[in-house]
């Protein structure tokens, strides 16, 4: 299970009580692995990265074809 405690509520859920317990949400083993996996800090760095470049090279080639 993924623990939901630090995601934001959703509306109308009226907010949890400062000492509520944590709230979880059931999902398939399949997915939880797929998050966790997503979850890692280098990975996420890495796709943050990869992000830029694709902008970068898509400005690029955008100039590019307007010369």
């Amino acid at each position: 299970m993924v623990d939901t405690a630090t995601a934001p509520p959703k509306p109308g859920a009226g907010g949890a009580a400062a000492g509520a317990a944590p709230q979880f949400l059931r999902l398939p083993v399949d997915s939880a692995r797929k998050l966790r996996y997503y979850d890692r800090p280098e990975l996420n760095d890495l796709v943050t990265q990869h992000a830029k470049d694709v902008t970068t090279l898509q400005a690029a080639n955008s100039a590019l074809r307007k010369v």
